[in-house]
């Protein structure tokens, strides 16, 4: 009796076992495609400043691959290559197949990818991923973040260091505009020019610090007046 008692024991364990382990494979061969691709190698040179969006390579995000949506995704951004990167469950840095990645998220911010007929419908310049900040009706504001490698010759060694570049976009009834400063918001909404400048004036708005809250909150009034 106790003989069979512990083989029912031992069979109810092996059957939990293997059940988990059908469970995890599951999930691995379900997200296979996005942890294909060839492995990552990155700079071999110490930097200072980070290549990757939120300063990691390994942020929890979302990605959407080839029309399927992933979740709870370890994704990094590489600003110079312009690159996302996934970590598989072994803890290996892998670039899928970027022509399938339509869209990804880290933590809460989105990326879209703009290529083809939708980039040149747009008049965007450069096609690849680009950051949405806004996205209401038929108004997006977009950014373009890039990272430049820049070389520093210190004393008797060189350094290098990476920097941000980032170019801004508001496109409007399937034309974009270029932002680089105040005025060029304010004459994608002629007619809101003058409460727009109030509006900054109240708000402190700093465009020349802190160019991205100026340029969102300056927009978010001009459509809400518009």
């Amino acid at each position: 009796m106790r003989v069979a008692i512990k083989n029912l024991i031992g069979c109810c364990f092996l059957c939990i076992l293997l059940v988990e382990v059908q469970a995890q494979s599951t999930t691995i061969d379900n997200n296979a495609h996005i942890y294909s691709g060839r492995a990552y190698v990155g700079l071999r040179a110490r930097l200072v400043g980070s290549v990757w969006v939120g300063g990691h390579h390994s942020l929890l995000g979302g990605i959407r691959f080839n029309g399927v949506d992933y979740d709870s995704v370890r994704i990094g951004y590489d600003l110079m290559r312009d690159e996302v990167v996934t970590t598989n469950p072994n803890e290996q840095l892998l670039t899928p197949a970027q022509e399938n990645v339509q869209a990804f998220s880290l933590e809460d911010r989105q990326f879209h990818r703009l290529m083809g007929e939708e980039r040149l419908f747009t008049g965007l310049p450069n096609q690849g991923f680009y950051e949405l900040l806004y996205d209401r009706d038929n108004t997006k504001l977009l950014v373009k973040r890039r990272g430049v490698l820049k070389e520093n010759h210190e004393q008797h060694y060189l350094q290098f260091s990476v920097v941000r570049s980032d170019s801004y976009y508001l496109v409007k009834g399937g034309h974009a505009f270029p932002l680089v400063g105040r005025s060029s918001i304010y004459r994608v909404y002629p007619t809101a020019r003058r409460e727009a400048k109030r509006f900054a004036r109240q708000r402190q708005l700093d465009f020349k610090h802190d160019f991205e809250r100026a340029l969102l909150e300056t927009l978010i009034f001009c459509e809400d007046i518009h």
